[in-house]
C-alpha cells in the first residue's frame, strides 16, 4: 500500500508540472499576435530577413537570383545588391560591425561574408550538405556576438557559431515539420523560429528549450525579422512574395 502511494504521488506531481507547462504554452500563445498589414514586394521567391541597425528599414535575399534587396517596413524596393545568380541564398543577417552581411548558401551548408558591394569576403563551410534541405536561416545574439543557423529538416539542425565562424552548439531539434527562418528578440532573449509546413513561430530558448508557439495565416513564411522596440514582427513569403507585419503582444 505504501509503495502504490509514492508511486501515485509521483505520478500526480509528474502530472501536474506536464499542465503547467502546458498551461505556460497555450497561454503565451494565445491571441497574442495581431496582422497589422500585408505588402506585396518586388523580390523574387524572398527568403531570409533582417531588420537594419535603425529598425527603420529590412533586408531579405532570393535564391532565385542570388541578390541582396534593401526594403522599406511597407515592402517598398529600396536598392539590389548583386552577389551571384548562382548562389542559393536562404537567410541573412550583420556581423557585430554592421559593415558586412552574414547570408546562408543552402546549397554548399556554407555562412557567406559579403560587403555591401556585393563581394564575397569569406566563406565557411559549416554542414555537409548534399540536398535541398540545408541551411535556411541565420541570425546573431547581438551581446555575445554569436550567430545562429538553423537546417530545414532531415535532420532539423540549431546551430551556434562565434564571430570567427567556429561551431560552439549543434542541436538536432524536432519539434516541427521544418524550419524556414529564425530571429532573435534582443529584449526577450530567445530565439523566434518560423516553419513554413506548420505555419507556426516557435518561441525557443537556447538553452531552456521550446517555450511557446503561435499560429500564422502566411503560405510558405521564409523570413523573420524583430522590431525589439516596438514588439513587431515581419515576415517575408516566398510563395505570394508579399511582407505581412504583426504586432506582437502580451509580452
Amino acid at each position: 500500500m505504501r509503495n502504490f502511494l509514492a508511486v501515485f504521488f509521483l505520478v500526480s506531481v509528474i502530472l501536474f508540472k506536464v499542465g503547467l507547462t502546458e498551461k505556460k504554452t497555450d497561454d503565451r500563445g494565445k491571441n497574442s499576435l495581431e496582422l497589422i498589414n500585408s505588402y506585396p514586394i518586388d523580390v523574387p521567391e524572398p527568403s531570409g530577413l533582417a531588420m537594419a541597425a535603425d529598425n527603420k528599414s529590412l533586408y531579405t535575399v532570393s535564391d532565385q537570383t542570388g541578390t541582396i534587396y534593401h526594403l522599406s517596413l511597407s515592402g517598398e524596393l529600396l536598392d539590389s545588391i548583386i552577389v551571384d545568380d548562382g548562389l542559393d541564398l536562404e537567410g541573412v543577417c550583420f556581423d557585430s560591425s554592421g559593415q558586412f552581411f552574414l547570408i546562408v548558401n543552402e546549397r554548399k551548408g556554407e555562412i557567406l561574408k559579403i560587403n555591401f558591394d556585393g563581394e564575397i569576403i569569406s566563406k565557411t563551410k559549416i554542414i555537409n550538405n548534399d540536398n535541398n534541405k540545408g541551411l535556411e536561416g541565420i541570425c546573431r545574439e547581438p551581446v555575445s556576438g554569436n550567430s545562429f543557423v538553423i537546417k530545414e529538416k532531415k535532420p532539423g539542425l540549431l546551430i551556434e557559431v562565434d564571430e570567427k565562424f567556429i561551431i560552439l552548439n549543434k542541436d538536432e531539434i524536432d519539434f516541427a515539420k521544418d524550419y524556414s527562418g529564425l530571429a532573435w528578440h534582443c529584449k526577450q532573449k530567445i530565439l523566434l523560429i518560423i516553419s513554413h509546413e506548420d505555419k507556426k513561430i516557435f518561441f525557443y530558448d537556447p538553452i531552456d528549450g521550446l517555450q511557446h508557439t503561435v499560429n500564422i495565416e502566411v503560405e510558405q513564411a521564409e523570413g523573420i525579422a524583430v522590431d525589439p522596440e516596438l514588439n513587431r514582427l515581419y515576415i517575408v513569403c516566398d510563395k505570394e512574395e508579399k511582407l505581412f507585419i504583426y504586432q506582437l503582444k502580451n509580452w
